[in-house]
């Protein structure tokens, strides 16, 4: 009642009709990416988000949380309707913008990303590869991000997850 995807849903609709007023010729995916890609992992007191988690005993407390609980994160609708980069059927910019490129993940799986820095012109697409590498099988999930630091002040969050498993 006060959580999840019944308290979501109209907001992220919301932002997106916001978006597409301020992009009407946005596709979908243009309308989305912006949303997922600007969001963060931090709630408005500048704290890590949190997530219910019940016991045995359906006793109710919050823990740190990963990205199956939040998805792409907090939005934020301001920076989301200037993104800098958004992630369409092509890339595209409005304007051109050179990007710095930084991966992190949690230790047990290694995360490379090919090129560390990009510029892109408006119409134009651009590709970069993401290579994981299986350090540690532990059984469970890593954790991490991608992060895009733009020339023009943009920043853009790719959630990353992975398990390592045996062959």
């Amino acid at each position: 009642m006060i959580s999840g995807t019944s308290m979501a849903a109209p907001h992220i609709a919301g932002i997106a009709a916001l978006a597409k007023q301020k992009h009407p010729h946005g596709s979908p995916a243009a309308i989305k990416s912006p949303l997922m890609t600007t969001s963060s992992m931090l709630d408005r007191a500048v704290r890590p988000l949190r997530a219910q988690q019940y016991s045995e005993t359906e006793a109710m407390k919050l823990v740190a949380a990963t990205p199956f609980d939040y998805g792409s994160g907090h939005v934020s609708p301001r920076a989301a309707l200037d993104p800098g980069l958004i992630f369409d059927a092509v890339t595209n910019v409005a304007e051109e913008e050179t990007y710095m490129i930084s991966a992190r993940m949690q230790p047990a799986i290694a995360i490379k990303v090919n090129p560390s820095a990009m510029t892109n012109k408006p119409g134009a697409s651009s590709k970069f590869t993401v290579t994981l590498i299986v350090r540690t099988v532990t059984g469970s999930y890593s954790f991490g991000e991608i992060c895009m630091k733009g020339s023009r002040g943009h920043k853009v969050r790719i959630p990353v997850v992975s398990q390592g498993y045996w062959r």
